[in-house]
Protein backbone atom coordinates (compact mmCIF):
# COMPACT_ATOMS: atom_id res chain seq x y z
CA UNK A 1 0.00 0.00 0.00
CA UNK A 2 1.46 3.29 -1.07
CA UNK A 3 1.10 6.18 2.14
CA UNK A 4 1.68 9.36 0.26
CA UNK A 5 2.86 11.26 3.39
CA UNK A 6 1.78 14.02 5.59
CA UNK A 7 0.01 17.13 4.11
CA UNK A 8 2.66 19.19 6.43
CA UNK A 9 5.65 17.93 4.62
CA UNK A 10 6.97 15.75 7.92
CA UNK A 11 6.99 12.69 5.89
CA UNK A 12 7.86 11.56 2.23
CA UNK A 13 5.39 8.47 2.41
CA UNK A 14 6.33 4.94 2.40
CA UNK A 15 5.18 1.71 1.30
CA UNK A 16 3.48 -0.78 3.15
CA UNK A 17 2.89 -4.61 2.83
CA UNK A 18 0.19 -5.96 4.35
CA UNK A 19 -0.99 -10.00 4.97
CA UNK A 20 -4.30 -10.76 5.65
CA UNK A 21 -4.82 -7.14 6.97
CA UNK A 22 -1.73 -7.23 9.21
CA UNK A 23 1.03 -4.82 8.62
CA UNK A 24 4.59 -6.63 7.74
CA UNK A 25 6.55 -3.77 9.24
CA UNK A 26 9.81 -5.48 8.40
CA UNK A 27 9.05 -4.52 4.50
CA UNK A 28 7.86 -1.13 4.78
CA UNK A 29 9.76 1.15 2.70
CA UNK A 30 10.93 4.00 3.01
CA UNK A 31 14.08 4.63 1.37
CA UNK A 32 13.86 7.03 -2.20
CA UNK A 33 10.24 7.30 -1.65
CA UNK A 34 8.86 10.37 -2.15
CA UNK A 35 4.98 10.89 -2.06
CA UNK A 36 4.22 7.58 -3.58
CA UNK A 37 1.18 7.71 -5.89
CA UNK A 38 1.29 4.10 -7.67
CA UNK A 39 2.97 1.14 -7.36
CA UNK A 40 3.06 -2.23 -9.17
CA UNK A 41 4.45 -5.80 -8.57
CA UNK A 42 6.11 -7.77 -11.08
CA UNK A 43 5.61 -11.70 -11.83
CA UNK A 44 8.96 -11.94 -9.72
CA UNK A 45 8.29 -9.90 -7.18
CA UNK A 46 10.12 -6.52 -7.47
CA UNK A 47 7.73 -3.83 -6.65
CA UNK A 48 7.89 -0.47 -8.51
CA UNK A 49 7.20 2.51 -7.07
CA UNK A 50 5.80 6.24 -9.07
CA UNK A 51 6.84 8.98 -7.00
CA UNK A 52 5.25 12.00 -7.03
CA UNK A 53 4.82 12.21 -10.87
CA UNK A 54 8.84 12.45 -11.27
CA UNK A 55 10.35 9.40 -10.74
CA UNK A 56 10.20 5.37 -10.26
CA UNK A 57 11.84 3.50 -7.91
CA UNK A 58 12.07 0.00 -8.08
CA UNK A 59 12.96 -2.51 -4.72
CA UNK A 60 12.79 -6.55 -5.06
CA UNK A 61 14.89 -9.49 -3.91
CA UNK A 62 16.10 -10.32 -7.44
CA UNK A 63 18.94 -9.85 -9.17
CA UNK A 64 21.33 -10.95 -5.50
CA UNK A 65 19.50 -8.34 -3.69
CA UNK A 66 18.74 -10.12 0.28
CA UNK A 67 15.78 -7.97 1.45
CA UNK A 68 12.32 -7.61 -1.28
CA UNK A 69 12.93 -3.12 0.24
CA UNK A 70 16.45 -3.40 -1.11
CA UNK A 71 16.65 -0.31 -3.73
CA UNK A 72 17.75 -1.68 -7.54
CA UNK A 73 16.95 1.14 -9.38
CA UNK A 74 15.51 4.49 -9.88
CA UNK A 75 14.46 5.37 -13.61
CA UNK A 76 13.86 9.33 -14.34
CA UNK A 77 12.46 10.58 -17.91
CA UNK A 78 12.56 14.07 -18.19
CA UNK A 79 8.70 14.34 -18.07
CA UNK A 80 6.14 13.74 -15.68
CA UNK A 81 5.28 10.42 -15.19
CA UNK A 82 2.17 8.87 -14.22
CA UNK A 83 0.50 5.38 -14.02
CA UNK A 84 2.58 2.10 -14.38
CA UNK A 85 1.87 -1.31 -14.75
CA UNK A 86 4.42 -4.34 -15.22
CA UNK A 87 2.91 -7.63 -16.76
CA UNK A 88 4.57 -10.64 -18.55
CA UNK A 89 7.70 -9.34 -18.32
CA UNK A 90 6.23 -5.57 -20.22
CA UNK A 91 6.77 -2.20 -18.12
CA UNK A 92 3.98 0.33 -19.30
CA UNK A 93 3.93 4.35 -17.83
CA UNK A 94 2.24 7.00 -18.83
CA UNK A 95 3.67 10.53 -19.34
CA UNK A 96 4.10 13.32 -22.01
CA UNK A 97 0.53 12.37 -23.72
CA UNK A 98 2.08 9.29 -24.67
CA UNK A 99 1.69 5.37 -22.90
CA UNK A 100 5.03 3.80 -23.26
CA UNK A 101 6.02 -0.02 -23.82
CA UNK A 102 9.33 -1.16 -22.88
CA UNK A 103 10.96 -4.65 -21.80
CA UNK A 104 11.14 -4.80 -17.99
CA UNK A 105 14.63 -5.72 -18.63
CA UNK A 106 15.63 -3.27 -20.76
CA UNK A 107 14.08 -0.49 -18.21
CA UNK A 108 16.05 -1.74 -15.57
CA UNK A 109 19.61 -2.20 -17.39
CA UNK A 110 19.86 0.32 -19.68
CA UNK A 111 16.91 2.77 -18.22
CA UNK A 112 15.84 3.16 -21.74
CA UNK A 113 12.37 2.98 -23.22
CA UNK A 114 10.75 2.62 -26.57
CA UNK A 115 7.27 2.04 -28.28
CA UNK A 116 4.20 3.52 -26.99
CA UNK A 117 1.42 5.29 -28.68
CA UNK A 118 -0.44 8.62 -27.99
CA UNK A 119 -3.86 8.10 -26.84
CA UNK A 120 -6.38 11.35 -26.37
CA UNK A 121 -4.47 12.27 -23.30
CA UNK A 122 -1.89 10.36 -21.11
CA UNK A 123 -2.33 7.11 -19.28
CA UNK A 124 -2.88 8.22 -15.90
CA UNK A 125 -3.94 4.29 -14.47
CA UNK A 126 -2.74 1.58 -15.76
CA UNK A 127 -2.93 -1.88 -14.98
CA UNK A 128 -2.09 -5.37 -16.89
CA UNK A 129 -3.79 -8.57 -17.44
CA UNK A 130 -2.25 -11.99 -17.00
CA UNK A 131 -1.88 -12.15 -20.58
CA UNK A 132 0.24 -8.95 -20.80
CA UNK A 133 -2.54 -6.53 -22.48
CA UNK A 134 -3.17 -3.42 -20.07
CA UNK A 135 -6.41 -1.17 -19.15
CA UNK A 136 -5.54 2.63 -19.22
CA UNK A 137 -7.51 5.16 -18.36
CA UNK A 138 -6.95 8.91 -18.39
CA UNK A 139 -8.18 12.38 -17.18
CA UNK A 140 -11.01 12.38 -19.41
CA UNK A 141 -12.23 8.48 -18.45
CA UNK A 142 -11.62 7.12 -21.41
CA UNK A 143 -10.74 3.42 -20.55
CA UNK A 144 -8.24 1.53 -23.66
CA UNK A 145 -7.18 -2.13 -23.66
CA UNK A 146 -4.04 -1.92 -25.10
CA UNK A 147 -2.88 -5.11 -27.07
CA UNK A 148 0.17 -5.53 -28.44
CA UNK A 149 1.07 -1.90 -28.65
CA UNK A 150 -2.26 -0.90 -30.07
CA UNK A 151 -5.78 -0.27 -28.40
CA UNK A 152 -9.66 -0.83 -28.51
CA UNK A 153 -11.84 1.08 -26.51
CA UNK A 154 -13.12 -0.60 -22.83
CA UNK A 155 -15.84 1.38 -21.26
CA UNK A 156 -16.38 5.42 -20.83
CA UNK A 157 -16.47 6.38 -16.79
CA UNK A 158 -17.78 9.55 -15.83
CA UNK A 159 -15.14 10.48 -13.85
CA UNK A 160 -11.29 10.02 -13.56
CA UNK A 161 -10.22 6.81 -12.12
CA UNK A 162 -6.62 7.20 -9.90
CA UNK A 163 -6.73 3.38 -9.96
CA UNK A 164 -7.37 0.46 -11.99
CA UNK A 165 -6.43 -2.96 -10.57
CA UNK A 166 -7.59 -6.30 -12.80
CA UNK A 167 -8.79 -9.80 -11.31
CA UNK A 168 -7.16 -12.35 -13.72
CA UNK A 169 -9.24 -14.83 -11.74
CA UNK A 170 -12.80 -14.02 -11.94
CA UNK A 171 -12.44 -11.76 -14.74
CA UNK A 172 -12.85 -8.20 -13.00
CA UNK A 173 -11.78 -4.83 -13.68
CA UNK A 174 -12.18 -2.66 -10.57
CA UNK A 175 -11.53 1.59 -11.10
CA UNK A 176 -11.61 3.90 -8.06
CA UNK A 177 -13.81 6.82 -7.60
CA UNK A 178 -12.51 9.27 -5.29
CA UNK A 179 -15.09 11.66 -5.96
CA UNK A 180 -17.52 9.47 -4.67
CA UNK A 181 -15.32 7.22 -2.63
CA UNK A 182 -16.81 3.94 -4.13
CA UNK A 183 -15.00 1.37 -6.72
CA UNK A 184 -16.65 0.65 -9.59
CA UNK A 185 -16.43 -3.43 -11.00
CA UNK A 186 -16.58 -4.33 -14.94
CA UNK A 187 -16.32 -7.81 -16.56
CA UNK A 188 -14.00 -8.03 -18.85
CA UNK A 189 -16.47 -7.51 -21.36
CA UNK A 190 -16.42 -3.77 -19.89
CA UNK A 191 -20.00 -4.39 -18.63
CA UNK A 192 -20.81 -2.63 -15.02
CA UNK A 193 -21.61 -5.64 -12.51
CA UNK A 194 -21.39 -3.14 -9.41
CA UNK A 195 -20.41 -1.09 -6.99
CA UNK A 196 -18.39 -1.30 -4.16
CA UNK A 197 -19.23 1.50 -1.35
Amino acid sequence: MANYGTSDGNSLGSVAEYFNGVQNTRNTITNGIMAPIAIAVDGIGNILVQNDFSNITMYGQSYGFASPATLQRTFAPQFPIYGIAVSNGTFVFGGNSAVHFASELQVLISGNYSGGYTPNSTGFAIAGDKFGNFYVADLNGTVRYAVGGGEAPFVQLSYSPWGVAVDNVNGRVYFSNSNANTIDVYSINGVLLHTIH
